[in-house]
Parts: structure tokens; sequence; C-alpha cells
């Protein structure tokens, strides 16, 4: 658990990939982790999400599941090798199943009551969403000036134009989808303009 949690600090962006093709899931992660994305999160929305978890896991691929929300999509991310958990909003069921079996947990949150409500449930890394609906960088500075020691990823809006702004106030991670995979690549399969994208994402993080 420490250790995934150090490697989401040291490379900050997590790619979120949410698509309606198991083997596009393959496609986009393989073109991310060319262009030196470190870390993907595979939505268990996409179809056979857990399978494709496991398949990267072999890849050693550093590799979680997202869009968890409830017990059973939990232990599915569990079976597959996930090595995160992240959920769109506070469900006590998922942190639990996380901490039994030493995987990081990541909830949504918006309020400072939420916030503390998954501080005390003892989630790991506190998922602000959709951070561009509520104030985006200058939002989330307040929030980390009253809670100084809990760790924040903000995630919904980021982009190039504002992924410096989120890491000069000290965010432990950002979570990336849209801006990081245009649905325009997709809909032409360009996957190279992907890997050209994640390239441009990590120069700004150097």
């Amino acid at each position: 658990m420490l250790e995934s949690f150090e490697i989401i600090r040291k490379y900050k962006v997590m790619a979120v990939i949410r698509t309606g093709q198991e083997e596009e899931a393959f496609d986009i992660a393989h073109a991310l982790l060319e262009g030196g994305i470190k870390i993907i999160e595979i939505s268990l929305l996409t179809p056979n999400g857990s399978k494709v978890i496991s398949k990267l896991n072999e890849e050693d691929v550093f590799v979680g599941a997202g869009t968890v929300m409830n017990d059973e999509m939990a232990l599915q991310a569990v079976e597959s090798g996930a090595r995160f958990i992240v959920s769109p909003y506070i469900n006590e069921q998922v942190i639990r199943i996380g901490l039994e079996h030493n995987v990081l947990v990541s909830a949504g949150c918006v309020t400072p009551n939420e916030i503390i409500r998954a501080r005390d449930l003892e989630v790991h890394l506190i998922k602000i969403f959709p951070a561009h609906g509520f104030g985006g960088v200058d939002y989330l500075k307040s929030l980390m000036d009253i809670f100084p020691g809990i760790s924040f990823m903000p995630t919904g809006g980021v982009n190039k134009g504002n992924l410096s702004d989120y890491l000069k106030i000290g965010v432990t991670a950002v979570g990336m989808s849209s801006s990081l995979i245009p649905k325009e690549y997709l809909n032409h399969k360009n996957y190279e303009k992907l890997t050209q994208n994640a390239k441009e994402i990590c120069r700004i993080l150097q």
C-alpha cells in the first residue's frame, strides 16, 4: 500500500481510461505508456475492465481500478491485481475491502465534511471530483490550506493549461482523462497522437 502511494506521488499523473471496448482500452494504455505515463486507471465500466487490469498487471504495468462503486466491484478489482482502487464517492464497503486487502483507496469528495469523513475512514488519497466544477485550483488550494497533511488528487478538467498550477499548490497527483485521451484521437484510432500527447504532459511534469 505504501509502495503504491509512493509511486503515485512520484509520477503524479493517473491516466483514467474508460471506453466501450476491451481491446481499445489496451491500445490506449499502451499508447500512453509509450509516451511516458506510468499510472493507468481502468474504469470498471469498461467491458471486461477487470480482465484488462489483469492483463496489464501481467505486463508489470502499475494499474488500478476506477469507478469502483460497490463491494462486488471492489472485490473484482482486488482479484484482478489492481494496485489501487478509485471510487467517485465515499463507499464504506469499497474502502473496507481495499484496506482489508492492503490496496490503496482513493474516494471522490468535494466538501470539507466529505474530506474529513474519508480521512476518518482511512482513505489514502482524496479525489476532488469533479475539480473543474467546484472552483478548480483556487478551491483546492483553499481546502489544502485548512487540511494540511491530507493527500489530494484533483480529477475532472485537469489539462495542459492548468496542470502546472495544480502541481504548484502541492497536490499528490492528478487524474486526467479527456484532455489526455481526446475522443477525436480515439475516433480515428490515432494512437500515435495519444503517445505524443502523453509526452507533452510528461514534459510539463519535468
